[in-house]
């Protein structure tokens, strides 16, 4: 969306090893994992670290499998009740990292996001009146 090569593994079927075959120190992986942590999630971590990726883990402790995994953890607050875990820290550290790669490469952002803004409006994506 903001110009950067992205790709999702999101453990849904997903071949973590297939997937950085062609990675490298060049690449970054983001993790998202929070308590009760999802074994793919750490092993896609792991296979990350391994072919030389570098690893920033969004957490909800330093001491989480993926944030000792990884070079970098941000670590967001959550609040867990019985039933219901609350994500909206971990959604504005997204967001957050998504504005800083966006701000890095201005003229790359904006270039893509009005491609963007074309095809929805060729494609006719959202209602008007």
């Amino acid at each position: 969306m903001i110009g950067i090569d992205a790709l999702v593994v999101d453990g849904a079927g997903s071949d973590s090893a297939l997937d950085f075959h062609n990675c490298d120190a060049r690449d970054v992986v983001v993790s998202v994992a929070l308590r009760r942590y999802n074994a793919a999630t750490v092993r896609a971590v792991e296979l990350a670290a391994a072919v030389g990726m570098k690893c920033i883990a969004i957490t909800d402790d330093t001491l989480s499998p993926t944030a000792t995994r990884s070079e970098i953890a941000l670590v967001a607050a959550t609040t867990r009740t019985e039933f219901f875990q609350s994500t909206t820290s971990v959604t504005a550290l997204v967001s957050a990292l998504v504005t800083a790669c966006s701000v890095a490469r201005p003229e790359r952002s904006k270039t893509k996001l009005a491609a963007l803004e074309s095809h929805w409006t060729q494609a006719q994506t959202f209602f008007q009146d």
